[in-house]
């Protein structure tokens, strides 16, 4: 389908939405950043997490152990390069 958000990687650029209007194909697209490194889990649960729900209620939402919780959170962090829930907002908005 060519309509529609994607995450499309070529080298420094990401394209994250494309659109088929009268014939002709826009592309939108962006600098990578750290945070296109999340899997679509660990985005889930940085954005549960940003929402203002603690470890345990993102692992009940998720169906998992508050250890694997905190586990994702940690390679979050590692990833983004951060040491506190409150410093994912701004970075998340980054690839929405």
């Amino acid at each position: 389908a060519l309509l529609g958000e994607v995450d499309y990687f070529t080298g420094r650029l990401i394209i994250v939405r494309r659109n088929l209007e009268h014939g002709l194909l826009f592309l939108k697209a962006r600098e990578r950043h750290a945070v296109d490194a999340l899997s679509a889990r660990e985005f889930l649960v940085a954005r549960l997490l940003t929402s203002g729900l603690t470890h345990k209620q993102v692992a009940a939402k998720l169906e998992r152990s508050p250890d694997t919780i905190r586990s994702q959170v940690k390679t979050i962090f590692e990833k983004l390069g951060i040491n506190h829930v409150a410093m994912l907002a701004p970075l998340l908005v980054l690839r929405e």
